[in-house]
């Protein structure tokens, strides 16, 4: 194969990925209103039985998913639904735990424990220790 047939193959491949994603971008569009009542019911729990708004029969979650359909009716954002109901119920009200410095910490710490085991375990291959045994030279 030339050069100039992969840059062409390269190129051709590049298009139809792109073609692909403007075509599903355009099919799939935004959600209807019913599909984020729907998708938003899911992510706020029940104050009463602790499952989501959608899987709960109780009576609040039946008040919590209408009170849903209103905002969005009235044009409200995603983030704005979850805002409201975090700030009258607090945050323990959200089933996705949105980033805080404690969550951030509880993903940051192992990493930093994996980053710092990883540079010594690289440091002693670099410099190993001597344990007052006599080092044999291999020839």
């Amino acid at each position: 194969m030339s050069e100039k047939s992969v840059t062409r193959w390269a190129g051709n491949a590049l298009t139809g990925v792109l073609a692909a994603f403007l075509v599903v971008a355009v099919v799939t569009g935004p959600p209807s209103p019913e599909a984020r009542v729907a998708t938003l019911a899911e992510k706020v729990r029940c104050p009463q039985c602790l499952v989501s708004v959608a899987d709960s029969s109780s009576q609040i979650a039946k008040d919590m998913r209408l009170q849903i359909e209103e905002w969005v009716a009235a044009g409200w954002s995603d983030n704005q639904v979850l805002d409201a109901f975090a700030a009258a119920y607090g945050e323990h009200i959200l089933l996705d735990p949105r980033p805080s410095g404690a969550t951030l910490a509880l993903y940051g710490i192992p990493l930093l424990f994996i980053v710092i085991g990883s540079w010594m375990a690289i440091n002693r291959q670099r410099n190993p220790v001597d344990n007052g045994r006599p080092q044999v030279e291999n020839q």
